[in-house]
């Protein structure tokens, strides 16, 4: 289902997809970038969060509700 397989590797287009994987990721550099340029820089937290959502081949709105889900559990514990 266009999952990668290595850890790194990019999923292959999905075709609910309006950008490619490599296009997301490097929209997202561009974003950091941006940030940077304004003096604001993502906590490690963030880093791991973005390259955990361009590992996973999710769309976004799947990743917000699995982060959703993953906030109610902690919540719940």
């Amino acid at each position: 289902m266009g999952y990668p397989q290595q850890p790194g590797d990019l999923p292959k287009e999905q075709p609910d997809r309006v950008l490619t994987p490599e296009q997301m990721r490097e929209l997202t550099i561009d974003t950091m970038a941006s940030w940077a340029l304004d003096g604001l820089y993502p906590s490690r937290a963030t880093v791991e969060s973005i390259n955990e959502f361009l590992a996973s081949g999710l769309t976004p709105e799947q990743y917000i509700e699995k982060l959703k889900e993953k906030w109610r559990q902690a919540e719940g514990d």
